[in-house]
């Protein structure tokens, strides 16, 4: 009978484990569990989900508590791609700042459980907007994402003085609470930008 075998995976780090239910072959198994399904062929099946990126060990166990010779072994699971549900920004919701200066905020990528992703997320994977929202004209400036030991840098530099509403995406989707309002106020005035409007002198003889 079916129910004459039950199994138990353990988390690597022994933080969590699952026991068993009996389930059909098509039956969806849930996440962070294991059923076991009988082939009806004189053999059993075992289908498990896990949400956390590590090693489980399972083991099987028959009626009377004893294991199965050989039933202890290692599931490795790794982490999903990256995902803009649960892929994080570090930065505060409101930035000031100064027109021409870079605005850089960390991002840290995660797949869709909060695990490290796999493959491994690359800068090609985010997207950064700077929109200014103060003005009748349609500003927008991108920004770039660089990697770093801890994860990602955004960068965004806005040389207009204005509000701007930065975002980031993630194969087009937004980063959960990833809108970021910057204030950009003027910079200091600059020889170099700076110009002088006028007639200016009038060269003339006096008789």
């Amino acid at each position: 009978a079916q129910a004459s075998f039950r199994a138990v995976a353990t988390r690597g780090d022994r933080s969590a484990a699952f026991s068993s239910k009996s389930c059909s072959s098509r039956e969806p198994v849930g996440l962070d569990a294991l059923c076991v399904v009988n082939n009806l062929d004189g053999t059993f099946g075992i289908k498990f989900s896990f949400s956390q990126a590590s090693h489980h060990v399972v083991t099987v166990f028959l009626a009377n508590s004893q294991t199965i010779v050989g039933s202890n072994f290692t599931v490795s699971v790794s982490g999903a791609s990256v995902s803009a549900a649960t892929s994080q920004v570090g930065a505060p919701a409101a930035i000031s700042s100064v027109a021409g200066e870079a605005i850089e905020f960390g991002i840290v990528p995660l797949d869709a459980y909060g695990n490290d992703p796999s493959p491994a997320a690359q800068t090609s994977d985010f997207a950064l907007a700077a929109v200014l929202s103060t003005t009748s004209d349609f500003v927008s400036v991108s920004g770039t994402v660089a990697s770093s030991a801890s994860g990602f840098v955004a960068s965004v530099i806005p040389e207009v003085a204005g509000v701007y509403t930065i975002s980031v995406h993630v194969a087009g989707d937004l980063i959960r609470e990833s809108t970021l309002t910057a204030t950009v106020g003027a910079a200091a005035a600059s020889s170099t930008g700076s110009t002088v409007e006028g007639e200016g002198w009038l060269m003339g003889q006096i008789d």
